[in-house]
C-alpha cells in the first residue's frame, strides 16, 4: 500500500532539520534518520522547504536534461549503498531512446540515465551556494543530483529552472513507500515492485545483479569471488602507478562513469576516497557484500573488471582498465589483476 505524505506541524520540523543536514552532509545523512520510526528521505525533506527556497520540477525528465547541454559544466553525483561518484564537465547531447525511455550523454560527463526509473525532481535555489538539481525514484529516494560550478551559465540554469517549475509546487503526493535496504528487508517482496519502474523484468534484474549489473552482462561470463579488501588495494596501487582506470557506479536510475588518473585519500576508519581535478568516489567498505572479479567475453578472449555488490546483491560499482590503453598500461593492469586473482586461488 502507498504511504501519504501528510505533513504536521511536527513532522515539517523534523524534516526542515533533516534537510539541513542533507545540505551540509549530502544523501548520507539520513542513513540514520531511515532507521527511525518516521523515516524521512531526502525528497519529503526538500518538499518540506517554502517552493521559495525549493522548486518542484515537471517530470519531464529527458527534456530537461537535454537543455542542460546549454549550461556550461556542471558538476554531477549519482550515489548507492557503497559509493558517492562525483564527476565534473559539460553534459553534452542527450541520446534518448522513447521506447526504452533511456538517455546517454558523453564525453566530458559519461552518464547512463534510465529515466522511467525517475519519479520526483526538485530544484534548489536557495541558499545560492546549495544550487542543485536533484531526482528521485517513485519511493522518494535520491537517484542523481546535477550541481553547478564556477562555470556554469547561471542565467541559463534559472532559465532552465524556471521553464521547469511545476505550476503546483506542494500537491498531495501518495509515494509508494518501500523501506529502505532494498531486498534484505524482511517485508520486501519483488512481487512488489511496481513493473513500470524497470526497463527489464524484477526477476532479470536481480539475476544479472541490479541496473548496472544487468546493464554489464554478457551471456557467457565468469565470476570469481575476490578478497574483501581486493578494490581498496586495486585503487592505491593504480594510484601509486599512475595507470588510467574506469570507474563506473550507480543505482536503478544512473550509471555515471570517470576515466583517468587518480589520487589515493584515506578519509577515515569508515570511508576512502580516489579522486581527480574533475571527479571524487568515496567508497564505505562495510557496505560492500562481495567484491568479485568477473570475465565478460569478448571479441578476443575476456575482458576483467572488478565489481562489487551491496546488501542487496546488486552490483554498484565496478572498475576496468579504460578504453584506449597504451600496451604497457594495459600490461601493467594485467599484472595487478592476476596478483590479485591469484591471492583469491584464482588461475
Amino acid at each position: 500500500m502507498g504511504r501519504s505524505l501528510r505533513l504536521t506541524q511536527e513532522t515539517a520540523r523534523g524534516m526542515h532539520r533533516a534537510w539541513r543536514q542533507i545540505l551540509v552532509h549530502g544523501p548520507a545523512a539520513t542513513r540514520e534518520a531511515r532507521r527511525q520510526p518516521e523515516a524521512t528521505c531526502e525528497l519529503t525533506a526538500l518538499l518540506a522547504e517554502p517552493p521559495s527556497r525549493v522548486r518542484r520540477l515537471v517530470p519531464e525528465f529527458p527534456a530537461l536534461y537535454a537543455h542542460l547541454a546549454g549550461v556550461g559544466p556542471v558538476e554531477t553525483l549519482t550515489t548507492n549503498p557503497v559509493a558517492m561518484h562525483r564527476i565534473r564537465g559539460a553534459a553534452g547531447a542527450l541520446r534518448f531512446q522513447a521506447q526504452s525511455q533511456t538517455g546517454a550523454c558523453s564525453g566530458a560527463l559519461d552518464l547512463r540515465m534510465f529515466f522511467n526509473a525517475w519519479a520526483h525532481g526538485c530544484a534548489v535555489v536557495e541558499p545560492v551556494s546549495e544550487c542543485s538539481l536533484r531526482f528521485f525514484d517513485e519511493h522518494g529516494r535520491f537517484l542523481h543530483a546535477v550541481y553547478p560550478t564556477p562555470e556554469t551559465n547561471m542565467d541559463a540554469w534559472y532559465e532552465l529552472v524556471v521553464r521547469y517549475a511545476a505550476d503546483e509546487q506542494r500537491p498531495f503526493l501518495d509515494v509508494a513507500r518501500r523501506p529502505f535496504g532494498g531486498v534484505t528487508d524482511p517485508d520486501f517482496s519483488a512481487a512488489a515492485e511496481p513493473a513500470a519502474v524497470l526497463d527489464w523484468s524484477r526477476r532479470r534484474l536481480h539475476a544479472d545483479g541490479g541496473r548496472l549489473g544487468t546493464m554489464l552482462y554478457r551471456p557467457g561470463q565468469q565470476v570469481r569471488p575476490l578478497a574483501p579488501d581486493a578494490l581498496e588495494r586495486l585503487l592505491q596501487s593504480l594510484a601509486d602507478a599512475e595507470l588510467p582506470v574506469s570507474v563506473l557506479a550507480g543505482n536503478a536510475g544512473v550509471a555515471q562513469r570517470f576515466t583517468g588518473l587518480v589520487r589515493w585519500l584515506r578519509l577515515n576508519d569508515n570511508a576512502y576516497r580516489v579522486h581527480d581535478a574533475g571527479f571524487a568516489l568515496t567508497v564505505t567498505p562495510s557496505a560492500i557484500r562481495a567484491v568479485e572479479m568477473v570475465h565478460r567475453p569478448a571479441r578476443t578472449g575476456f575482458d576483467r573488471s572488478l565489481d562489487c555488490r551491496d546488501a542487496a546483491g546488486e552490483t554498484v560499482l565496478s572498475v576496468a582498465e579504460p578504453e584506449g590503453a597504451s600496451r604497457a598500461e594495459k600490461a601493467a593492469w594485467q599484472r595487478l589483476l592476476n596478483a590479485l586473482e591469484g591471492e583469491a586461488g584464482g588461475s
